[in-house]
């Protein structure tokens, strides 16, 4: 519990970034914060299971009202903290729009909710199509360019940097 309420609260911050703190944090940024969270023990690497389990605590926060499935407004509307850096950019449609492809894939049914069991599946296709060396743990430049929500803001804030 203790551990939820601390993940929570830590992208809860980066949600909050004021505009002008956006513009110095885009989204390798907020990305490489996010990766440093996930990674519990500090090591460099993020396991299958600090992966799920940080998973499991961002889906508890982004389902507001507890129904064990997203709708497209709460997982727009939790914004993975790059809501600013977008708006900053002057890319916020764009984030909008891959941010409605990731919920699209998400939603593997096609009904318009993303449920935890979806949720869980999507988190592990994501996990093993970023382990490009397949050790089962992801480097940060593995999350940073396999992690479909980091991967489709990077291309809507700075679709002219999708190769770095």
């Amino acid at each position: 519990m203790k551990r939820s309420i601390l993940t929570i609260a830590c992208f809860s911050c980066l949600a909050l970034v004021p505009p002008t703190a956006a513009a110095d944090n885009d989204w390798k940024e907020l990305s490489g914060l996010a990766f440093q969270s996930i990674d519990k023990d500090g090591d460099g690497k993020v396991t299958p299971s600090e992966y799920s389990s940080f998973g499991d605590d961002v889906f508890s926060s982004m389902d507001y009202d507890s129904s064990k499935a997203l709708t497209l407004d709460e997982f727009y509307n939790w914004g993975f903290g790059m809501h600013n850096a977008a708006e900053d950019a002057g890319q916020s449609e764009a984030f909008k729009t891959a941010m409605r492809v990731v919920f699209a894939l998400w939603d593997r049914n096609a009904d318009s909710q993303v449920t935890a069991a979806e949720y869980d599946e999507s988190l592990e296709f994501d996990f093993l199509r970023a382990d490009l060396d397949q050790d089962k743990t992801l480097s940060e430049p593995e999350y940073l360019s396999g992690f479909s929500v980091v991967v489709a803001a990077k291309a809507a804030i700075h679709p002219q940097a999708t190769n770095n």
